[in-house]
């Protein structure tokens, strides 16, 4: 906050669909720095095996409990999609 500098730091589990050596994703977290204009991009990845110590896999633990029977209701007075899904993110935050 001092140097006034725009990071993002990205916790994955390495799983098949995150995995650090896959080209799609290292280019479209290239290419979601330079839209988002940020000044550093920091992807920290758990070794496979290690789940007991990663933040993620204990945090959607308790998410999936919290969110069992939850019925996320869409608006259909929105027009646009992205409306629906900011008011989606609103009610989630709740939880």
């Amino acid at each position: 906050m001092l140097l006034q500098k725009s990071v993002i730091t990205i916790i994955s589990d390495n799983g098949s669909d995150w995995g650090t050596d896959c080209m799609a994703n290292i280019y479209n977290l290239g290419r979601f720095r330079e839209e988002q204009k940020l000044d550093a991009f920091i992807w920290i990845n758990y070794a496979q095996g290690y789940s007991r110590f990663n933040p993620i896999e204990r945090m959607f633990s308790r998410l999936t409990d919290l969110l069992q029977g939850v019925i996320i209701d869409l608006d259909s007075s929105f027009k646009e999609t992205s409306h629906q899904l900011n008011m989606a993110l609103i009610d989630l935050c709740k939880y």
